[in-house]
């Protein structure tokens, strides 16, 4: 019986990796490499949230860990992002904009409580003119008839505080904040 070295060994694998037979795993470290370069490459001017990243890059193939790692350490600063994207949700949003609009809007997008908390304390976001935008678009929509007390309901339901209601409704009939 013949005995095989490992010379002929390693012959024999060489020889079925380069026909096709077997497959070379790739190491974790240069799959999550791939992923951080896909991330980069895909999402750097984009608003999503890591969240979002993972579910995305799940259902393309990735494996979780892989994945996960990828995200943690792709360089990206989440919670400046998060900041970027509550002042462009606020921006994009018609009427105005709640503090607890713009939280939905970064939850739905991949962002985490944590995330969402940070960006609604650091964004540029003057949340008494959002309040008088979302009054005045009511009263365009409704007419000038509406009470002073349907509009602060009206706020206090999107998620606006007593005080920025109040603010909303002193300057609702106004076209322009801060008019008196």
């Amino acid at each position: 019986m013949k005995t095989i070295t490992r010379h002929s060994l390693t012959l024999l694998l060489l020889c079925a990796i380069l026909l096709g037979g077997f497959a070379v795993p790739a190491s974790a470290d240069s799959n999550v490499d791939a992923i951080k370069q896909y991330i980069t490459s895909h999402y750097s001017s984009r608003y999503e949230g890591p969240s979002y990243v993972e579910r995305d890059l799940l259902q393309e193939g990735y494996g979780l860990n892989d994945v996960q790692k990828a995200i943690e350490t792709c360089g990206f600063d989440w919670d400046a992002r998060a900041v970027r994207a509550a002042n462009y949700a606020c921006q994009v949003v018609k009427g105005g904009a709640s503090a607890l609009g713009i939280a939905k809007i970064l939850c739905s997008i991949g962002y985490t409580s944590q995330q969402t908390r940070y960006a609604l304390e650091h964004c540029d976001i003057d949340w008494n003119y959002q309040a008088w935008r979302d009054a005045h678009t009511l009263v365009e929509k409704r007419g000038t008839n509406v009470s002073e007390e349907k509009v602060r309901e009206f706020l206090l339901k999107l998620g606006y505080s007593e005080d920025q209601a109040k603010y909303g409704c002193t300057y609702r009939l106004h076209n322009s904040p801060g008019k008196e």
